[in-house]
């Protein structure tokens, strides 16, 4: 981290606080901070190095500004891809974000394609990927590359409690306000995985994947 930012940490809260440009340099300094760690682990010989960024109307703007470094600045030359996950309100994220719309999803693919940026992207964003490349003439192969929804098919999240849920951002939603204990459960395949409970939730995953929606929980 250069002497710029050094002086911003140990300026008085109140002072940066205050200051007009103090959002832009905390930013900035959490960048430095990421590029330099990406640069050391690809260093060492790491192939598999992504940055996941959440993209929401919020923090669209970014997205492309971390693309443009991923073009220009040395740190980021070894970097596999940069890995877009779509919004999905839990936790702190309530009431402070809003889900990216379909058409800036577009403008977003189609930057990161049209610049050859290596991107990615989570599950959650699969149906909006495929109708953001729909009129590609290689439309069909680049769908190959997109999984839809998996929770409760050939994947499932436990909880540091030994609960389980269908994916990491179901605890506490509607029908999921209790996991399934594994650790009380006698028989995972028969007690867990075949469980009305969590059958019910994989018809409804398959449901989704035949009418293009993202996800049987939020609106992505």
């Amino acid at each position: 981290m250069n002497k710029k930012y050094k002086d911003w940490k140990i300026c008085d809260e109140n002072e940066i606080e205050n200051h007009d440009d103090y959002e832009y340099v905390e930013v900035e300094v959490k960048n430095d901070i990421a590029y330099d760690a990406i640069k050391s682990l690809t260093d060492r010989g790491m192939t598999q190095v992504n940055i996941h960024y959440m993209i929401s109307e919020q923090t669209y703007d970014k997205a492309f500004e971390i693309m443009k470094d991923i073009k220009s600045d040395p740190r980021l030359e070894k970097l596999n891809a940069i890995v877009f996950l779509s919004l999905k309100p839990k936790g702190r994220s309530i009431g402070h974000f809003n889900q990216l719309s379909q058409d800036k999803f577009k403008i977003l693919t189609d930057y990161a394609l049209s610049n050859q940026i290596p991107m990615g992207f989570d599950s959650c964003s699969a149906q909006k990927f495929m109708k953001a490349v729909k009129d590609y003439p290689n439309a069909e192969e680049m769908k190959t590359y997109a999984e839809p929804c998996e929770s409760t098919l050939y994947s499932l999240y436990i909880d540091v409690n030994g609960d389980f849920f269908p994916c990491s951002f179901s605890p506490g939603t509607p029908g999921w306000e209790k996991g399934l204990s594994v650790l009380n459960c006698k028989n995972f395949i028969k007690d867990i995985w075949f469980n009305d409970k969590t059958r019910k939730f994989s018809d409804d995953v398959k449901s989704c994947r035949d009418c293009n929606k993202s996800c049987t929980i939020y609106e992505i």
